[in-house]
């Protein structure tokens, strides 16, 4: 009997490590794909990203050759100080930018304030989307803290931002709020797009399913957000009618209240 027992418990341990292997691998590829979901987003944020860093360029070239031919010295002294501003302005935009792009793995969890990662994606997404015609309108509770990455919870939101600015085709409006429901956090992300038909809303979250030509993306998207919310136990869930527009709608667990500021 303890010849049987010893055996057991040798299959048991066996099993155990060969299941932690499993998932070991598991979040590995989940990783990757996070990571290259990044990259591929960067295709789609070119053409908007050389908009926003034209438009201070040659603002600081027009000021350049004013300062150039300038006697006065209270005059070059505005002229300097709007070049300075609009370099603020351009690094600002490669900061957001180097955030997105850097892999998450380099980051621990630590306590993430959902609403600055909020605020974070938007402003992605106004730098470097064609979104001049969209309407942003923000509404954020107080709300307490993810332990999470953070790169990765802003990451699951633009992700759903930038979908619902490419289905509005760039004009529209789109909704944020934040809020405590029932204990937790809850974040909704609403757009007046066409919406979602119904036979496809249970697929949305399917890897490779997507409604956009092959230079629009990969199908890829909506199930990376998935994958990270359910890595810090939440849930993302989808309400669509078409013609009125489409709602995400994220829950975390709140792990602590934040500070106040």
């Amino acid at each position: 009997l303890r010849k049987l027992i010893g055996h057991l418990e040798e299959q048991v341990e066996e099993r155990t490590r060969a299941l932690q292997d499993t998932q070991a691998e598991k979040d590995r590829v989940v990783e990757s794909l996070i990571q290259a979901e990044k990259m591929a987003a960067i295709g789609t944020m070119a053409s908007g990203i050389g908009h926003e860093i034209n438009n201070p360029l040659y603002a600081i070239l027009g000021k350049a050759e004013a300062i150039r031919d300038e006697t006065d010295g209270a005059g070059r002294r505005q002229y300097s100080d709007d070049i300075i501003r609009h370099c603020k302005q351009i690094a600002t935009i490669v900061k957001d930018l180097s955030g997105y792009v850097r892999p998450g793995s380099q980051q621990d969890w630590v306590l993430v304030d959902v609403n600055h990662q909020l605020s974070e994606a938007i402003a992605l997404a106004r730098h470097s989307l064609l979104s001049d015609h969209v309407e942003f309108r923000e509404r954020l509770g107080a709300v307490g803290g993810v332990a999470a990455k953070p790169d990765e919870i802003r990451q699951a939101f633009f992700n759903v931002i930038r979908n619902a600015i490419q289905a509005m085709q760039g004009r529209g409006i789109l909704e944020v709020a934040s809020g405590m429901d029932e204990g937790g956090i809850r974040v909704s992300i609403r757009d007046t797009g066409p919406g979602i038909p119904k036979e496809q809303q249970r697929k949305i979250f399917d890897p490779f399913f997507t409604t956009k030509s092959p230079d629009e993306g990969e199908g890829l998207g909506l199930y990376i957000v998935q994958q990270i919310v359910k890595k810090y136990d939440g849930s993302v869930a989808v309400q669509s009618e078409e013609g009125q527009g489409t709602t995400f709608t994220f829950r975390f667990p709140a792990s602590q209240p934040l500070p106040e500021r």
